[in-house]
């Protein structure tokens, strides 16, 4: 009987509980699934290259910048991306001196001047990809 009078007490004392202001409006970590802000990485630059064995590449520079990241930050963390419709390539990307990410893509040219940057934050645990987007850039 003290059970069940003790079970009703604490429910009914935590559903008095106010609801916590802001709670709902936590969505600005991009390692959060319900993410909602704006894309989390730039593209640096976009420039053509000859490789060592004399092929030509266009290398395709992202940042995510530390502005983009929560407080504590990983020394790496891995991002799973592509350029255009080109293979896709999962990588830790170690965190530089500046407190940014920097992670490349050298893609095969194409005949369009247009290359797109498609990246999403891996989840390791879960084996999955979250906050994808997609940035644009011209050679």
């Amino acid at each position: 009987m003290r059970l069940i009078i003790c079970v009703s007490l604490v429910l009914s004392f935590t559903s008095c509980l106010k609801k916590i202001d802001g709670v709902d409006e936590l969505n600005t970590n991009i390692f959060d699934k319900e993410y909602q802000g704006d894309c989390w990485f730039y593209i640096k630059s976009t420039t053509t290259f000859i490789n060592q064995f004399g092929q030509t590449r266009v290398r395709v520079i992202g940042i995510l910048p530390d502005a983009n990241m929560p407080a504590l930050k990983p020394s790496s963390i891995k991002i799973r991306y592509q350029v255009n419709e080109q293979s896709e390539i999962l990588a830790a990307v170690p965190i530089d001196n500046k407190s940014n990410y920097t992670f490349i893509y050298d893609a095969v040219p194409e005949t369009v001047n247009s290359y797109c940057l498609k990246a999403g934050i891996y989840l390791e645990s879960e084996d999955s990809t979250i906050n994808t987007c997609v940035i644009c850039d011209e050679l």
